[in-house]
């Protein structure tokens, strides 16, 4: 006896449905897996090296954070930190600012990022009246690579951001 249509419907509806448990399961893996990158084992040092020569700020200064009283600055404690460095423009008219940290445990990464966006809001709201740093600003690029977080305020904030990418495990 063929087949009624509402055996063929029916049929349909549940692969439609295992489908899409099928999906969300591998949509899940692929989150969880991305959480779990690690960060190369460069010194930060070499990247913000190369930063640098990106970035192009006005009379740039570099400031290491595993100095207490510079990381506290930034609001970050130093022991948290195993290594940090920020880079900024010496020119009083640019809100140019990098900073780069690697966190000393995983436990430490989130008040590392904490202490980056409490900056990066610090900063808004000093450049508030500059339309022209503000709109830098906004466009910053803030991201973490396993124990590595990025914090880039400039024109070239995207190139920077490629320099970055560098610490991505593969």
């Amino acid at each position: 006896m063929p087949p009624n249509n509402f055996t063929n419907k029916a049929n349909a509806k549940t692969e439609v449905k295992t489908l899409k448990k099928i999906l969300l399961i591998l949509f899940i893996m692929l989150l969880t897996g991305c959480s779990k990158t690690k960060a190369k084992d460069i010194p930060l040092k070499d990247v913000m090296e190369e930063i640098k020569v990106v970035s192009e700020f006005t009379g740039g200064q570099t400031i290491d954070l595993t100095n207490q009283k510079s990381a506290a600055q930034y609001g970050i404690d130093s022991t948290s930190i195993s290594e940090g460095y920020v880079y900024y423009s010496t020119d009083a008219e640019k809100a140019d600012e990098i900073i780069i940290v690697r966190a000393a445990d995983k436990k430490q990464l989130e008040n590392v990022e904490k202490a980056l966006s409490t900056e990066l809001a610090s900063k808004t709201a000093a450049w508030k009246n500059n339309e022209k740093e503000s709109e830098k600003i906004k466009n910053h690029i803030m991201r973490t690579i396993g124990d590595c977080v990025l914090l880039a305020i400039g024109d070239k904030a995207s190139e920077i951001d490629m320099v970055f990418n560098q610490l991505k495990e593969e």
